[in-house]
Parts: structure tokens; C-alpha cells; sequence
């Protein structure tokens, strides 16, 4: 079997990452907010134990799992002065900043089969 590169393997966490299996099949408003604002935490929750865990790949999907729960509760048309917006609003770019910190940390565990990705993995993480 032939070795995957570094941005292979990446594709493939951003794919898994993406999938939120019936979630992602309803209209935006078919959930409430409030289901949406847990769901959402329930994925960053568990990908901030995977990330102190050193899991690194199982962090990556969920935490792109919150990004993905964060658009849903976006295209719902939320009160944006609600204390749980304003909260899931930080949280945003909290979790933007550890994916951005994971990314680089997976580049580097892959040995940077790709120097490309590797590269522009360590300019975001320097940011």
C-alpha cells in the first residue's frame, strides 16, 4: 500500500470533520438554538479532552465538528445579543486558534511528507 502524504491524511480528517450525519440533512430552523448551542458544545468539549488526551487527529475532527455546528446556528438567524450567541461567538475563535495549533502539531507528528502543507501549517500557527 503506498504511504499517504501529509495533506492525503489532512483531507481525509477535514472530510470526517465535516460529516455531521443527519444534522447537516435539515433546513436551517428545523433545530432549536438552544439544541444547536449544545450540540455545539458537546464537540468542543470532547475535542478539548481529545486535544489534552494528545489525540490529535480525533481533537481536529471535532473541534472542525464545532465549526460546523457554529454555521448551523448561523444560517438559524440568531439574536447575536443573546449571552449563548455571545458566548458560542468566543468560543468561535478560540477554537479556530487550537485548530490552527493542531494542524501544525499533525504536520509535524506526519514528519511533513508534504512541505507545502507543512509550511503554511507553521505561517498559521504563528499567527
Amino acid at each position: 500500500m503506498v504511504a499517504k502524504t501529509a495533506k492525503e491524511k489532512m483531507a481525509i480528517l477535514v472530510r470526517k470533520g465535516g460529516e455531521l450525519g443527519t444534522w447537516g440533512q435539515k433546513k436551517p430552523g428545523f433545530y432549536s438554538l438552544s439544541i444547536l448551542y449544545d450540540a455545539a458544545e458537546k464537540q468542543r468539549s470532547a475535542g478539548y479532552m481529545a486535544l489534552n488526551g494528545r489525540k490529535y487527529p480525533e481533537a481536529y475532527v471535532l473541534l472542525l465538528r464545532f465549526t460546523k455546528f457554529y454555521d448551523m446556528v448561523m444560517a438559524s438567524k440568531p439574536d447575536k445579543k443573546t449571552p449563548e450567541f455571545r458566548a458560542l461567538q468566543r468560543q468561535m475563535f478560540t477554537v479556530v486558534d487550537a485548530l490552527q495549533d493542531v494542524k501544525a502539531r499533525l504536520y509535524r507528528g506526519w514528519g511533513a511528507a508534504d512541505e507545502a502543507a507543512a509550511a503554511a501549517a507553521a505561517a498559521a500557527a504563528a499567527q
